[in-house]
């Protein structure tokens, strides 16, 4: 399986996904479902992981430590995309949160090096733009 198509099964999972926890978080307070979703998470990732036989835990140390200091940011991210969503229509939050990709492209390009085309920049600035549009 090709990774474009991989991208947009995770794209439709996460949709999917984002509009339970709207619908729930009306019922459900946002930490509870935010619990219980990583928890099945962890599982599920843990049972991938076996099933294609790979290292769960890294060799070294300073790759612990480097997956410890990455789960910072997604963690403070999750926790106020939860709230967003509590508070918010997902109509706005979610194509405002979508655009994260921007600053890993912004990132890739300025400190990983890749090359980035005309057309992707195009698509960066569309992307941009449907942000003002949904938000108005």
């Amino acid at each position: 399986m090709g990774y474009i198509l991989l991208a947009f099964l995770s794209m439709a999972s996460f949709g999917i996904y984002y509009f339970i926890v709207k619908v729930l978080s009306s019922h459900i307070a946002s930490p509870f479902i935010a619990i219980i979703c990583n928890a099945v998470a962890l599982i599920a990732i843990i049972l991938y992981a076996l099933f294609i036989r790979t290292t769960i835990v890294p060799e070294h140390k300073i790759n612990t430590i480097r997956s410890l200091l990455i789960s910072i940011p997604i963690s403070v991210g999750l926790i106020i995309l939860y709230l967003a969503i509590e508070l918010g229509p997902v109509s706005v939050v979610l194509p405002i949160v979508g655009v994260n990709s921007l600053v890993a492209v912004i990132l890739s390009v300025a400190i990983l090096k890749e090359r980035i085309t005309t057309r992707k920049v195009f698509g960066v600035l569309l992307a941009l733009s449907s942000i003002v549009l949904l938000s108005l």
